[in-house]
């Protein structure tokens, strides 16, 4: 007897009997289904762009919870995460990825080579990360009250999220290889940082421990002594630098004989109270140079006045003299 008529049980559920039945072949094949719906088959490209598709901002933030060793781990080998570096990002995407590369670095050993820094030199440090970063940072001080709600994960805590930048740059010192693009990298982050911090600082008047500042001023002398230390390439000249005397970068932070002795030359802005400033280099111009003014300007009065009131004295003296020659 062939497999096609063998006998088979089967359960009558309603009646809890068995039943012995006999199937025949009925020698159907695959083209009598032809007419049933097939699963679609997915081109090469769509499986491609299905393998590249960056995490969720859900897992990214079950990721930015997770703690080294087991971060580490986590991101070493899921190549969603590193897809994000090259996405478009905004608000608390950055802030996550940031928190979480921070902690990365700062759970690497002194002269550690591992796959990890191989893996972050190759995926972050040549991503287009590092550019939105930036351009992040900078926006920040011009962010208005309304749009704060949008981006929580940085205003809940902002000045965590500046010490974790700082810690990026920190890292990208510490173990890029001394690799001169790579510094000049984290130098220019370390600029737009601090000008950031600033700027949030002054407007919306958010608290960060002088040890920031300290830290910041600290790392930008190491990356400039390490990229000064190759005798084969020129000083490196700013290409933004200003040439103006009353740009707030030039200006003196000490008053000098023509602050205190004559009309200043400086060319001071109000203050903006309703609206943005237009970049934050403006910002830091008008702040500085009030400031500065409020500063120099009551000194330059005073002393102004004593001026004045001396030689008036120093003529009365002097007439009272003339007479008493007069008398005697």
């Amino acid at each position: 007897m062939s497999d096609a008529s063998k006998p088979s049980l089967r359960i009558d559920w309603f009646d809890g009997t068995l039943i012995e039945e006999t199937r025949s072949n009925t020698g159907r094949n695959a083209s009598e289904f032809a007419d049933e719906e097939q699963p679609a088959t997915q081109t090469t490209s769509e499986v491609l762009q299905f393998q590249k598709k960056p995490i969720g901002y859900k897992k990214l933030l079950d990721i930015s919870m997770l703690k080294p060793p087991a971060l580490t781990l986590e991101i070493s080998h899921k190549n969603s995460f590193w897809y994000l570096m090259d996405s478009e990002l905004k608000g608390d995407f950055i802030v996550l990825i940031v928190k979480i590369l921070s902690n990365v670095y700062k759970s690497l050993e002194p002269g550690e080579k591992s796959m990890i820094i191989t893996v972050l030199k190759s995926k972050f440090m040549k991503s287009n990360f590092l550019k939105t970063l930036k351009e992040y940072l900078s926006e920040l001080p011009a962010v208005r009250v309304v749009e704060k709600r949008m981006n929580s994960q940085l205003w809940d805590d902002a000045e965590s999220f500046y010490f974790n930048v700082l810690a990026i740059c920190e890292g990208i010192y510490n173990f890029s290889g001394k690799n001169r693009e790579y510094l000049s990298e984290a130098q220019s982050l370390l600029e737009v940082l601090e000008t950031s911090a600033i700027g949030v600082k002054e407007e919306h008047t958010e608290r960060f421990r002088d040890e920031l500042f300290y830290k910041i001023e600290d790392l930008k002398i190491k990356l400039l002594n390490s990229l000064d230390k190759d005798p084969s390439e020129p000083k490196r000249t700013q290409t933004n630098e200003n040439k103006d005397p009353n740009h707030f970068k030039n200006l003196n932070i000490f008053p000098t004989k023509t602050d205190l002795l004559g009309s200043t030359a400086v060319q001071i802005q109000p203050n903006i109270i309703n609206g943005a400033y237009p970049s934050v280099e403006h910002y830091l111009d008008v702040q500085f140079k009030l400031l500065r003014e409020d500063c120099f300007g009551p000194l330059r009065e005073g002393i102004c006045k004593n001026i004045l009131f001396m030689l008036l004295l120093s003529f009365a003296v002097s007439a009272i003299r003339v007479q008493a020659d007069y008398v005697n």
